[in-house]
Formats: C-alpha cells, structure tokens, sequence
C-alpha cells in the first residue's frame, strides 16, 4: 500500500533537510506492525524549499515535490530527494 502525505516545515532550511531526513528515516525503521509480518517499511520522499517573500503556489511547489517522490520511488527503500 502506498500512501501520500504533505508536510510544511515553517523556516525549515535546505542545509539541514539531510539531517532531518535521516533522523525522520531512522525513526519510521523502529516502527513494528504486527499486521506486516516482517514487512519493511519504507520511505520516498519528495521535497522543495523557497525562500521567504517568494512569490510561489502550493500547487507548484507540490508538483515539484512529486517529481523527486515519483524519483525515490524507483529507489528501493528509504529515499529522499530535493528539488534544486
């Protein structure tokens, strides 16, 4: 089953989105689901970054997003990428 979720992070800067995805990646690895049987969750994540002040849409910041998603998606396991 996949699953799509978005997520805003206020002041949130590029420099540190390595960091946070790895700790967000580590963190959903401790997860256990019995249902699952074994199963491995996994991540794909997607991610984009504007300055403050910028004139930008959430409909184009969420497409750009879903292009680095529909990336990480061919990647098996955990993945992020961001949108340069």
């Amino acid at each position: 089953t996949t699953e799509i979720y978005t997520l805003s992070l206020h002041d949130a800067l590029p420099i540190y989105a390595e960091h946070f995805f790895n700790r967000f990646f580590d963190a959903v690895r401790t997860i256990e689901v019995p249902e699952l049987q074994g199963y491995p969750i996994s991540v794909s994540l997607g991610a984009v970054f504007y300055r403050k002040g910028e004139a930008v849409d959430f409909d184009t910041l969420y497409q750009k997003a879903d292009e680095m998603l529909y990336q990480c998606k061919k990647i098996s396991g955990f993945s992020a990428k961001i949108y340069k």
